[in-house]
């Protein structure tokens, strides 16, 4: 409501919801499952092995089909093969969670670079509920253009560099970890989630996102200053009183 009552947001509100096209540039090449073509690194001597960090990773709940897109580290165990590090207050462990219960397979697309905002987003603390895809078009001021997947499950952004497609199946865990994280030491091994990769597209001459996670600062603090930047006025409209805000 404070965002339509402010006049100069109307703009960005008309550009929230997504868009369907029919061609993406994420769908140029379509490949073997096979995550070894990444050039995935392996940060810090004691990391279990090599791990994606910067998936964008998008999922749907299994009742009422609202998306999450979420920003999740990947161990790479094999080559159609990744560990999903979710913790079950995240949108997409949730949705595993559901799914998990119903002896469902949650279906998954891993989403690899791309526009900014749409990363700016995925790692944004909104509340729950709030599509992170509207919200990345809030923030360019145009509506994100998403086409169907190579799967036929979800339909994924049409401007990514990189798309993994495939099923989390119920009931299956292996050991993840240790990993280099962002607090300052090496989390502990612990059972996470198998993700079984399907497919993988691509632009025809992809950039692979990554980014060093490990003893601050590192990369994802500037990640999380240029957050606290953008998500201000929009505090400060809800909440008038705030002068400023800091949180790292």
């Amino acid at each position: 409501k404070r965002l339509l009552d402010e006049w100069r947001t109307i703009g960005r509100l008309l550009a929230t919801p997504p868009r369907r096209v029919r061609a993406a540039a994420c769908q140029e090449i379509e490949d073997v499952a096979d995550v070894g073509c990444l050039p995935t690194m392996r940060c810090w001597p004691e990391d279990a092995g090599r791990f994606i960090t910067c998936g964008m990773v998008l999922t749907h709940d299994p009742q009422t089909d609202a998306r999450n897109l979420g920003i999740y580290r990947m161990q790479v165990v094999g080559p159609d093969r990744v560990l999903m590090h979710w913790q079950i207050q995240k949108g997409g462990g949730f949705h595993y969670w559901q799914a998990e219960r119903q002896g469902k397979a949650l279906a998954v697309a891993v989403v690899i670079g791309g526009d900014p905002t749409l990363y700016i987003a995925s790692v944004a603390p909104l509340p729950e509920g709030v599509d992170e895809l509207a919200f990345a078009g809030f923030l360019r001021g145009q509506r994100v253009p998403l086409a169907m997947g190579k799967t036929g499950v979800t339909a994924v952004p049409a401007e990514a560099e990189i798309v993994l497609e495939g099923l989390v199946p119920p009931d299956e865990r292996l050991p993840e970890g240790p990993f280099g994280d962002h607090f300052g030491h090496y989390s502990h091994p612990a059972p996470f989630p198998v993700l079984w990769i399907q497919t993988v597209t691509r632009r025809r001459s992809p950039i692979y996102l990554s980014a060093v996670v490990g003893k601050p600062p590192q990369e994802d603090r500037y990640i999380g200053n240029a957050v606290q930047g953008i998500l201000l006025p929009m505090i400060r409209l809800v909440h008038p009183e705030v002068r400023d805000l800091w949180a790292y």
